[in-house]
């Protein structure tokens, strides 16, 4: 679990449809990376069909779990709100200081796994996350921000997150936090042939990757149901 995922973690487990791995190689495309001081559109160039926007940051650091604890049981029991969920829609835009792309992600949530007594949360809810990755298109180019050590996210897939709960009213200044939750990428996992691999591409996570849909819900369950 990343050291920011400590106190604030939010856990995503994605299942169904997925994109290529990362990496996300695009063949004639021009890779460029965030500019101090340039914008987007000054970093193009005329014989530019598509760019690809590489973000500078590196994967979040892990530690494992405590003794005698897998995972699974780790990020449920830190976890104060447990969701399946479908990703719904990605809304992307050039942020305003024309540097980079800003994606608002919305979850429509299909079952609740471990309810949280801070936020009400309910199938058919909607739940809010937010990313640097994304495409627009800025000065007639299309542009596609990538984050080069994690896979894509795709509409249509269903996902399991497991979130701390940000109490109403409270300021939060960390960088995850969107909507009241908190999203780490090195807690997101996605479903690919059934079993699930990690969002920080090429990270195993024992107890957690290349494990089954339904064993996944069955294991949350019962340790939410000993640790309300």
């Amino acid at each position: 679990m990343s050291k920011i995922m400590r106190g604030l973690s939010v856990v995503l487990v994605v299942f169904g449809m997925v994109s290529p791995s990362s990496g996300q190689q695009a063949t004639g495309s021009r890779r460029i990376k965030p500019h101090p001081t340039k914008t987007i559109a000054e970093q193009l160039l005329a014989s530019d069909v598509e760019v690809i926007l590489e973000s500078g940051y590196e994967a979040p650091h892990t530690v494992g779990p405590p003794p005698g604890k897998d995972n699974l049981q780790w990020f449920t029991e830190g976890s104060k709100l447990v969701i399946h969920v479908r990703l719904a829609d990605v809304k992307s835009a050039l942020r305003s200081d024309g540097r980079a792309v800003s994606s608002e992600i919305r979850f429509y949530v299909l079952d609740v796994l471990k309810p949280s007594a801070v936020r009400a949360v309910a199938p058919g809810d909607v739940v809010p996350w937010r990313t640097s990755a994304g495409t627009v298109v800025v000065a007639g180019k299309t542009v596609r921000a990538e984050i080069p050590w994690q896979r894509r996210l795709t509409v249509g897939a269903e996902y399991v997150i497991f979130a701390n709960v940000q109490p109403p009213g409270e300021a939060s200044y960390n960088p995850f936090a969107f909507g009241g939750l908190i999203i780490d990428a090195s807690g997101i996992f996605e479903g690919i042939g059934g079993r699930l691999q990690s969002l920080v591409a090429d990270r195993q996570v024992s107890g957690i990757t290349d494990e089954r849909l339904d064993d996944v819900k069955r294991m949350i369950r019962s340790w939410s149901g000993k640790n309300r």
